[in-house]
């Protein structure tokens, strides 16, 4: 006689992970090659001559094409002119770039993650999986909580249309409680 598959969703958490291979091209790179709108590195954990900002290297008129006038006015009486800001944002990135090198930030991942169990022998024994959402990688750990609260929301939408996949009730699904990331 064949017996029922007995299954338990354990517990439900929404985790914060720090991000090991982290990718920074977004603020720029070290390079001993200089290149217009480079900035001298002066030293740091670093061993490189110059740092080029990811976004913000050279100034292009282009570049500012997709920004409102009034936005770009504003810049201007800010900087006095875009090619002024597009310098200090280049030097914003380098200075983050320090900050994280400092350990002053780091990047993290968000994801839910499900502990369930499943039993093919009537609940004698059980074997433990993990299922987990596709997390969200690439998050600067300094990005606010309000921000961590809602990548976790959506994470926790995920998990929840897995555990569905898995066979799961919206019952087991919503009557696990969520343990949330510290």
């Amino acid at each position: 006689m064949k017996t029922k598959a007995l299954k338990r969703i354990l517990k439900i958490e929404v985790k914060r992970e720090l991000d090991e291979c982290p990718d920074l091209s977004f603020l720029g790179e070290f390079t001993d090659q200089w290149q217009e709108g480079a900035i001298e590195h002066d030293g740091g954990p670093r061993d490189y001559k110059y740092f080029v900002s990811g976004n913000h290297a050279v100034y292009k008129l282009e570049n500012w094409a997709h920004v409102p006038e009034a936005d770009k006015q504003g810049v201007i009486r800010q900087y006095g002119s875009l090619e002024a800001a597009e310098k200090a944002y280049a030097r914003q990135d380098y200075e983050r770039m320090l900050d994280y090198d400092r350990g002053d930030w780091h990047m993290v991942g968000i994801l839910a993650v499900a502990e369930v169990a499943v039993s093919f022998d009537g609940g004698k024994t059980w074997k433990l999986d993990r299922l987990t959402s596709g997390g969200l990688w690439g998050i600067e750990s300094d990005g606010g909580e309000d921000y961590f609260q809602s990548v976790g929301k959506g994470e926790l939408e995920n998990l929840h249309r897995i555990l569905a996949a898995y066979g799961f009730t919206p019952r087991q699904i919503h009557g696990t409680p969520v343990l949330e990331a510290a």
